[in-house]
Parts: structure tokens; sequence; C-alpha cells
């Protein structure tokens, strides 16, 4: 069994293996957002030329930041941390239209062919990549008349999304107590 075919092949796979490529990692501003975390992302962001225009803090749940001079033709970039231990849930670029065949291009040239989600009518559009831990989606939302590229870390962001409906439950659960006709 020393002498089989599977055992003379597997020093050339564990070769393989440790000198194939790894993915590459999904940054922004030089930080990898898999292992980012709030202080060093907020600090690269405003380094690079943000404008901050809003912080996450007790009842909110994302920063917001003028975006215009960090990724051209976007108006807003926004962050959002989980609260507990300030670790990267998403990133999201809006932009003042709804399509934007060059940014779809770039994207498919750094992450490869994208999967299509389709939406509810023919018109809906979204296009997503996979680049685990992450995902990253370009969608149009109707409502907004705007194109989002969105980088998220699901399970984070599903965190995130914990915490503000644990909040929101809290202020619920207070302005009911606080109502004298509550009871």
């Amino acid at each position: 069994m020393a002498d089989s075919p599977v055992m003379r092949l597997l020093p050339l796979f564990l070769i393989l293996l440790l000198h194939a490529p790894a993915s590459p990692a999904v940054e922004l501003f030089g930080i990898d957002l898999a292992t980012a975390r709030r202080d060093a992302l907020r600090q690269a962001v405003r380094q690079a030329g943000a404008e901050l225009l809003r912080e996450a803090g007790e009842g909110e749940f994302f920063d917001a930041y003028r975006s215009d001079a960090l990724l051209a033709e976007s108006r807003r970039l926004y962050l959002g941390f989980v609260k507990a231990d300030g670790t990267f849930a998403f990133a999201e670029y809006e932009f003042p239209r709804l399509r934007s065949p060059r940014l779809l291009r770039k994207l498919t040239q750094r992450y490869g062919p994208p999967e299509r989600i389709e939406g509810r009518f023919l018109t809906d559009q979204a296009y997503r990549w996979r680049q685990p831990p992450l995902e990253i989606t370009l969608r149009q939302d109707w409502p907004a008349h705007a194109l989002r590229l969105t980088y998220a870390r699901p399970d984070r962001l599903q965190q995130l999304r914990a915490e503000q409906a644990e909040w929101q439950r809290q202020q619920r659960a207070k302005q009911d107590k606080d109502r004298p006709d509550a009871w």
C-alpha cells in the first residue's frame, strides 16, 4: 500500500497546494476587508480624503462619508461594523444613477465573471461576486434612483442587523414604559 499511485502523488499534491496562489484579498484603502477592524478602516478612509458626514454611535449603525474624492462619480460611502467587537460588516458606495457598464467591466476584470441575480422586474439588474468570506454586489436601487456597490461579510452583516433589531426592540420597550396610557 505504501507504493500505491495515491501515495506516490501525495508529495506532488502537497507541493502544489503549498505553492498555489492564494485568492487575492479584497481590499479597500489598503485594508483587507476579511479581517478589517473599525478603527483601522475609518482611519484609512479619512486619510484617503473622505469627508465624514455621520459616525455610528448609540442609535446609528453605520458611518456615512461623502465619497466623490474617493471613487469618481460616487456620492456616498457607508461603513458598517459589528458593535460588539468592531469587526467589518459592510462597505457600500452609492452612485447617483442606475447603470454603469464601466464599473461592471472593472469589477469583472478584477473578480471574474459575476453571478447574475434576477430581480422582481426584467429591468432589475444585480451582479454578485463571491470572494470568501466576502460578497461583492453591484445592484440597482430603484426607489433611491441609485447604483450600489456593496462589499459585505454576510456573517457579520447578520450580527450587525441583529444588534440593530435588539436596539430597536429596547427603544420600543422604553417608549411603551414611558407612555402613561400603556397600562
